[in-house]
């Protein structure tokens, strides 16, 4: 193929350019402010020329882009990185427990309640024949409040080393 002329030296309009690139002409008098856009000296655009340029700035902001894409995909990494080190520090100071430790443990809790509560009937059956209702009332009230302060007393230092062994033995009151 043979080009009958200087190709560096090819020009066109500033119309025609912003045709040839989809952008504007108010984008196109903005970059020959820039000094994107190259005119000769009867103020023609050098297609050549601003084709290069135009096209340099625009890998460049594309590779700058990418790079802060990357730097923001790295933070974000990091941020999850140091939260996850800061979660294992808080858990080997006992400050925060992992789930599934509290629900074994207020299972075991609660589980040790029910058999305490479950027991009462069987304990005072014999106890209470002959009683007065005020004599049942009372006995049956302090059994329940001692239950319910062994629950509010439980260990709960205890979280994530709680096994679940609960003294079924039966207090006599």
């Amino acid at each position: 193929m043979k080009i009958s002329r200087d190709l560096k030296k090819l020009t066109t309009t500033q119309t025609e350019m912003a045709k040839i690139l989809g952008i504007t002409q108010q984008r196109v008098s903005q970059l020959i402010k820039d000094g994107v856009v190259v005119r000769d000296k009867t103020n023609a655009v050098l297609v050549i020329e601003t084709l290069k340029n135009y096209y340099k700035v625009h890998s460049d902001i594309e590779a700058s882009e990418k790079d802060i894409q990357l730097d923001h995909e790295r933070a974000i990494h990091e941020r999850v990185k140091r939260e996850i080190s800061e979660i294992k520090l808080a858990e080997t100071r006992n400050e925060v427990h992992k789930t599934e430790d509290i629900e074994v443990m207020f299972g075991s809790i609660f589980t040790i309640f029910k058999r305490r509560m479950l027991t009462i009937p069987h304990k005072f059956a014999k106890l209470l024949i002959d009683k007065s209702p005020d004599e049942i009332n009372s006995m049956l009230e302090k059994e329940v409040k001692a239950a319910l302060v062994e629950l509010s007393s439980a260990d709960l230092s205890q979280i994530g080393s709680y096994g679940g062994e609960g003294d079924d033995t039966e207090e006599d009151s």
